[in-house]
């Protein structure tokens, strides 16, 4: 799977520069991560959200991808009690503990 299956590319050009995402290069891979920026302006679209320990390669090939960005209850439109209320099927709400992420994996 490549970046542009997931992100616009635009948008991912527009939010890197208005610094809601970084962009870190390691040799022939990329890892993004929304700042705090994009925290603290809560900008979450579908970029912010996904550039959460996103890994790609030189060519933009899925390396690593951890969980998208999440979010605790009440704290934006999609987790209100409200909006909640009217989703159908099972819904999960757990413990959020505060701490570090960490995503392992292999390459090359």
């Amino acid at each position: 799977m490549n970046i542009d299956d997931i992100m616009n590319p635009n948008s991912l050009t527009e939010l890197i520069e208005g610094k809601y995402i970084t962009c870190r290069e390691y040799d022939d891979l990329r890892l993004f991560n929304y700042t705090e920026k994009a925290t603290y302006d809560r900008i979450w679209t579908p970029e912010t959200r996904q550039s959460r320990g996103l890994i790609v390669n030189y060519v933009g090939e899925i390396v690593a991808w951890p969980f998208d960005k999440f979010f605790n209850l009440d704290e934006n439109d999609e987790t209100r009690s409200s909006a909640l209320s009217k989703k159908t099927g099972p819904i999960e709400i757990t413990e959020k503990l505060d701490g570090s992420m960490v995503a392992v994996w292999w390459y090359a």
